[in-house]
């Protein structure tokens, strides 16, 4: 009588919704990216601080998903080097993940914004061997280089999946998301 109980009970919960892994900043934050938790990252340094905002759409395809929006707010130009971006996995070791078919470096104009998608394989592993990660990230600011580390954890949510595609198509490069307001230049 058990077992019909919990098979149940597991019938009813598929039926509400899927379960699934999803990866929040393990800092609270209100930043928002299609629905997922982002960190928010003041870049710190400068007259007039930028941003990064950095949100996980999880494991698909075996590769862990990150989508990163740099927002320059200064009158220096950056370069932002997808390839030189990282993520330390734990999953009873420490292992250093790089992206898979990283995009050229990006210069980004004083003023302007940039979001970029990055995919981490991360080979045989499954989507609930992954309890935290941390993004190794770096961008050169002008004249300053920034780096530091934005740890992120597991979550086990009840949801439906959402549809996230990698850089949706009709977004241009270097303009920002409606839901992320670019600071005007002030004359």
């Amino acid at each position: 009588m058990k077992i019909l109980r919990v098979l149940a009970l597991l019938m009813l919960g598929t039926a509400c919704g899927q379960l699934r892994y999803t990866y929040a900043p393990a800092s609270t934050t209100s930043a928002e990216m299609e629905g997922e938790s982002a960190a928010r990252v003041l870049l710190q340094g400068q007259a007039e601080p930028g941003e990064l905002r950095i949100a996980s759409f999880g494991v698909a395809n075996r590769a862990l998903n990150l989508r990163i929006v740099v927002l320059n707010a200064t009158d220096a130009t950056w370069t932002f080097d997808p390839a030189a971006q990282k993520v330390e996995i734990y999953d009873g070791a420490l292992r250093i993940l790089e992206p898979a078919a990283p995009a050229s470096k990006i210069e980004l104009a004083p003023h302007t914004a940039q979001t970029v998608d990055l995919a981490f394989p991360i080979g045989a592993r499954e989507e609930g061997d992954i309890g935290r990660f941390v993004v190794l990230w770096t961008l050169d600011a002008g004249a300053l280089a920034l780096c530091g580390r934005t740890p992120f954890v597991r979550h086990l949510e009840r949801r439906t999946p959402s549809a996230f595609t990698p850089t949706a198509p009709d977004r241009v490069p270097g303009t920002v998301p409606a839901h992320l307001p670019l600071p005007l230049r002030s004359e």
